[in-house]
């Protein structure tokens, strides 16, 4: 439990991780006020409902694009819940212009494979 709002982590890479296997904890994020979810392949359909209940947005990475997206994050502002390990913690990114990004469910309730 070191989390931390100071900067003291060098970033290499940003890459997308399997989103489903977060199914179970994005209405919980979402509800502490996560507007976007960003990750790689589907969701269920509770997280399309946790995005529409908060009007939020769950959108895909490229893969392949770490270095891209890399290039994009101007400051690793904050990280909590560091239990989860380094991969799945919560990351606050200050970023410029980050993508590029597909929308796959939207704040609506609409989902990309409709």
């Amino acid at each position: 439990e070191n989390d931390s709002n100071e900067s003291k982590y060098k970033m290499v890479a940003v890459g997308p991780t399997t989103s489903m296997r977060m199914n179970p904890y994005e209405a919980d994020v979402l509800y502490m006020g996560a507007k976007i979810i960003i990750g790689n392949g589907g969701m269920d359909d509770s997280v399309r409902e946790a995005l529409k209940r908060n009007n939020a947005v769950y959108v895909v990475a490229t893969g392949g694009c770490a270095a891209l997206y890399f290039d994009k994050v101007n400051e690793i502002k904050g990280v909590n819940w560091l239990d989860l390990g380094m991969p799945e913690a919560i990351w606050d990114l200050d970023v410029d212009s980050f993508g590029p990004l597909i929308v796959d469910m939207d704040s609506k309730g609409n989902s990309l494979y409709d």
